[in-house]
């Protein structure tokens, strides 16, 4: 059986994720978000509070870590996951900021 590893959890910290694309979402007050991770994209409908459209940025929440990876709840889930992700700790200068 392969071992389980638990996060170390953290207190919640604001992060500024650097997106690929923001644009007006389908819905009234939302917004379509691209991020790029590890080579994937991931693609998300946020509320528009959620997004600086001239920074390019998407406010998210670290909230623990794993091994090598931090642990991000996103304002919504993706369209191929829940909210939360895994963001490695070597990619975190180019990925996102503290806020």
């Amino acid at each position: 059986m392969p071992e389980v590893r638990q996060p170390h959890w953290l207190d919640p910290r604001e992060v500024h994720i650097r997106t690929v694309e923001i644009r007006v979402g389908p819905g009234p007050g939302e917004y379509t978000v691209k991020i790029r991770i590890n080579g994937d994209e991931l693609i998300s409908f946020v509320p528009s509070g959620s997004v600086n459209e001239q920074q390019q940025i998407l406010r998210a929440v670290r909230i623990g870590e794993l091994e090598s990876d931090w642990l991000i709840d996103l304002p919504a889930e993706t369209l191929t996951s829940g909210p939360r992700i895994r963001v490695p700790k070597d990619q975190e200068e180019t990925l996102f900021t503290f806020a």
